[in-house]
């Protein structure tokens, strides 16, 4: 940005602020572009941590955005990684795009990051102990819910009840005989599979682990519905299956 240096001379060489933005003026920033991120999906109510990577990741002024909520704790790593904390999911569950902006300039990533409806608070419980699944849909708050357990991973596809153009499949069957297997004394061990969900969209299930020492390893399997009349096959969202190993 001189007319002019001597041989030699390296004092000139770094670009001071407004050398790079009249530069930028002039010539366009480069843009940022996403070509991957890591992990692919997590939990509705966000906290993850993203490891995003691509290409003119700029150090200031960098912002990333998850089906349109802006992420926190933006970590440069260098011009092809940032990190960041995903946002809890707004308008959107299943998947969603990633976006990344630098100087008014974005490119997005469409699908890149799934925001799953299920997440168990602990997936390795331990025999005689309490476990809670949490389910958070926030798009449909007030919906009824039906949450489903089994010891097996069999799916069912909606348009074999109900709707024939749906296309999803409920990632599980309600599997009574596991529902009473599990059950001592009259007592059963699930709480809350079903209700409603509350006014931040969520809804809180408890799986009391039985005691039993036959039971260690064994993996059991949770689901859940959000209802709704007027949405296809009744059903307003399906989640992800989420799978507990007996400890």
């Amino acid at each position: 940005m001189y007319p002019s240096a001597s041989p030699g001379t390296t004092a000139l060489r770094t670009l001071d602020a407004d050398d790079v933005t009249g530069a930028q003026s002039l010539y366009g920033a480069d843009v940022p572009v996403l070509d991957s991120v890591s992990p692919t999906a997590g939990f509705a109510g966000g906290g993850q941590t993203m490891t995003l990577t691509g290409q003119n990741f700029a150090a200031q002024g960098f912002s990333v955005w998850v089906a349109g909520q802006l992420a926190s704790d933006i970590t440069w790593v260098s011009p092809t990684q940032v990190t960041c904390t995903v946002p809890a999911a707004g308008t959107a569950v299943g998947l969603v795009t990633v976006a990344v902006c630098s100087a008014g300039v974005c490119d997005d990533l469409l699908g890149a990051y799934t925001y799953e409806t299920l997440q168990a608070v602990d997936d390795t419980p331990a025999r005689g102990a309490i476990t809670r699944i949490d389910l958070a849909a926030p798009i449909f708050t007030g919906d009824p819910y039906l949450a489903m357990v089994s010891l097996g991973t069999t799916g069912i596809p909606l348009a074999s009840l109900y709707s024939p153009s749906d296309p999803r499949v409920l990632p599980l069957a309600v599997d009574d005989l596991l529902l009473g297997a599990l059950t001592t004394g009259g007592a059963p061990h699930f709480f809350n599979l079903s209700g409603t969900l509350n006014g931040f969209g969520r809804a809180y299930l408890y799986f009391a682990v039985p005691s039993n020492p036959s039971l260690a390893g064994t993996s059991v399997h949770f689901a859940a519905v959000t209802i709704d009349g007027a949405a296809m096959s009744g059903v307003s969202s399906v989640s992800n299956r989420e799978t507990l190993v007996i400890q």
